[in-house]
């Protein structure tokens, strides 16, 4: 995709916002070519062969396999899927839900991060196609088809416990494009300066290990730490006043003091605050109320 600057040639964001918009008028077609992809990326994997036996899909059209796919295959639970997200934290390199090499990273989500990323996702697509929500829960969470790279934790909210949930190589660039799209429509009703700062009040939590070697850690900790949040910056044109060591501080009153100090020593370049959920907002100058005469 094509980017280009603010004086009047079409920009990163238009460019974006076009292909969302015309993606979702075709939602449809859209969602019925991603199962084709799904299906046949995945053709082979345990998880499949369960529903489809010896049925080779790949010499099938798109409709006929869509047809195939809601018949034969159920919708699922975490619960179903478990056991084969149990083996892969274990160390397990058979091809369980997908075909491709599994990077030794695992992901959680946190309490909060559920609604954020996975459940919006599988929500926003619920609303185009109901398949959409059939390849959500049936095939991995979503986009299953490519390197599981992390793995996340549920909120915990449906048993009282936390669930891994695994996540692909893809799902970073899947969230570098939602952050995207919505820096696109933000910047379209309040434009920002090339160059300018925005003040995030982001963090990251410790990390910990499976017993197969595979890194766990929230979401978020993943994401900020990926090159992926690297390029956000760059496509958007605005940077985060905090450095990695602030947003990784591991302390949150010690890195929204920071956040805040830095804040503060950028003011002039400052042209958003914002935060990957509400709540750290209010709770960040709820912080701020009790420490701005130190700083």
């Amino acid at each position: 995709m094509e980017t280009k600057n603010s004086n009047g040639s079409r920009s990163y964001e238009q460019d974006i916002i076009g292909w969302f918009e015309d993606i979702s008028e075709n939602a449809g077609q859209v969602q019925t070519e991603t199962l084709r992809r799904i299906l046949e990326l995945n053709w082979g994997v345990e998880y499949l062969d369960k529903w489809f036996g010896d049925i080779d899909v790949r010499d099938m059209d798109s409709s006929s396999l869509e047809s195939l796919y809601t018949s034969f295959v159920p919708l699922a639970s975490h619960a179903d899927l478990e056991p084969y997200i149990s083996r892969i934290a274990d160390g397990d390199t058979a091809p369980l839900l997908t075909q491709k090499i599994i990077l030794l990273s695992f992901r959680i989500l946190g309490q909060h991060q559920c609604c954020s990323v996975s459940l919006s996702f599988q929500t926003s697509c619920g609303k185009w196609n109901q398949n959409v929500y059939r390849i959500s829960m049936s095939n991995g969470l979503h986009l299953a088809y490519f390197n599981i790279s992390w793995d996340t934790l549920s909120s915990g909210t449906t048993e009282g416990r936390q669930k891994y949930v695994p996540f692909t190589d893809h799902s970073a660039r899947t969230t570098l494009q939602i952050f995207s799209l919505a820096a696109a429509y933000r910047s379209r009703v309040y434009p920002t300066r090339e160059g300018g700062r925005i003040l995030e009040f982001i963090y990251s939590s410790k990390q910990f290990k499976t017993k197969g070697g595979l890194t766990v850690g929230t979401a978020t900790t993943h994401y900020y730490a990926s090159e992926e949040f690297k390029i956000k910056q760059e496509k958007t044109k605005c940077f985060t006043c905090s450095p990695p060591e602030v947003i990784s501080g591991g302390d949150y009153k010690q890195s929204t003091y920071c956040h805040l100090l830095l804040g503060l020593y950028f003011c002039d370049q400052v042209e958003f605050i914002t935060s990957t959920f509400a709540y750290s907002i209010v709770q960040a100058f709820r912080e701020f109320e009790g420490v701005w005469r130190r700083i």
